[in-house]
């Protein structure tokens, strides 16, 4: 969940963020929680409420699942190419790019 980055994550980021942005994220929380809620409530006739609401659920929790691994993934990718990466190389890469000291 993106609003919960911060209102939940590392203490450094929570503090350095503006009141206003934490009070943004809260509100976006609310009303994510708000449409996951109206989401999961059938508003057709349906054999079974739960069962409707419990596919739902699992939809959206697989979906996360399945982000939190492209995610974590792409993480592991980019730190086993950083470490595959010479020093030399990184500083010739940050001059090819415009953003190194040189």
């Amino acid at each position: 969940m993106l609003f919960a980055l911060p209102l939940l994550g590392s203490r450094q980021l929570r503090s350095a963020l503006p009141a206003w942005v934490k009070l943004a994220a809260l509100c976006g929380l609310i009303s994510s929680l708000v449409a996951f809620g109206v989401t999961v409530y059938p508003i057709v006739n349906v054999t079974s409420r739960f069962e409707y609401a419990m596919k739902i659920c699992f939809v959206v929790a697989a979906s996360n699942l399945t982000g939190l691994a492209i995610y974590r993934t792409g993480r592991r990718r980019a730190e086993r190419l950083s470490l595959a990466m010479e020093p030399e190389d990184v500083l010739a890469d940050s001059r090819q790019t415009g953003t190194g000291q040189g």
